[in-house]
């Protein structure tokens, strides 16, 4: 919980998750895993809230947000995950909720007036797995340099553990593929836009890598796909779900890897060069920062 008690780690997550679903993924010894989605991150403290909710110094717990931008003033705000001054789950207003949110996915009941002010874009991301994280970058990055190639701004994140997500934002990932939320078809615009998405996501990759029999994860396309969030920790191996600057991707193409620990060995010494170019530790936080300092400011 330290990590996600750093101020500049609940802005960084903010900053990701604020126009996006977030889903809270629980690994329960008793119970086993379990999903909460439909929630919203609304400010920098939140993720530790949530977090402290769902107990998770004893409960592995991840974050994953949508794929969906979202207006939230144009819906009605999630509820709380537990009544007010109680320890009892709020199950019934959590239940109400998600038969509302079913309504906002279709316009035939809200209307296309209204669906189109809720949903305001998809982004579009490769999920490269693989059992050797070697290979996974391999990959990865040849989709990244292609994309670049092509003109628009990529951005890969280390998953935390067996692969990379090649982010393309909303309005890029619109003009690659050419088709949006509004010139889909309108019986069900987000489901149809990820139709056209997984499409350009196989085709790009396939153009990139020169593989057509690799299998990518194309759930972050569907209707409501979602991704691990940025900035967040990932729960079965403790570390970052990590966004690469380009002296990380030059590092991680100038050394040799096989596992997510080995990667953290190269990505996360957390070293500075001092005035006279002695190299001394410092905090990922000094990291962080200076990558969201417009926010801080």
């Amino acid at each position: 919980m330290e990590w996600y008690g750093r101020r500049e780690i609940g802005t960084a997550i903010w900053n990701q998750a604020r126009h996006r679903e977030v889903k809270w993924l629980v690994n329960d010894s008793e119970v086993g895993e379990f999903g909460i989605r439909k929630c919203r991150i609304n400010h920098s403290e939140d993720t530790l809230k949530w977090l402290d909710i769902l107990d998770a110094q004893k409960r592995p717990t991840s974050v994953y947000i949508g794929t969906n931008l979202i207006d939230w003033a144009e819906v009605e705000l999630p509820p709380r995950l537990r009544e007010r001054n109680a320890d009892n789950w709020n199950r019934g207003e959590r239940e109400k909720y998600a038969e509302l949110w079913k309504q906002y996915l279709d316009p035939a009941v809200i209307g296309l007036e209204k669906y189109h002010k809720i949903w305001k874009g998809k982004d579009m991301v490769w999920d490269v797995d693989d059992a050797d994280l070697g290979k996974a970058w391999i990959i990865s990055y040849k989709i990244y340099i292609h994309l670049a190639d092509l003109g628009y701004n990529p951005e890969i994140v280390f998953s935390g553990s067996k692969g990379f997500h090649i982010w393309l934002y909303a309005e890029e990932a619109e003009r690659l593929s050419g088709a949006s939320l509004r010139t889909v078809e309108q019986r069900d615009p987000l489901r149809e836009l990820g139709k056209e998405y997984r499409k350009v996501i196989q085709k790009i990759a396939i153009l990139a890598t020169k593989e057509p029999l690799y299998r990518y994860d194309l759930a972050p396309a569907h209707r409501q796909g979602i991704i691990r969030c940025p900035y967040s920790l990932n729960s079965k191996t403790g570390l970052p779900v990590w966004p690469l600057s380009e002296s990380e991707i030059e590092k991680l193409n100038e050394n040799d890897f096989t596992s997510p620990y080995e990667i953290a060995d190269i990505l996360f010494k957390w070293e500075t060069e001092r005035w006279d170019g002695e190299k001394v530790p410092t905090s990922p936080m000094s990291e962080i920062w200076s990558r969201h300092k417009h926010l801080f400011e």
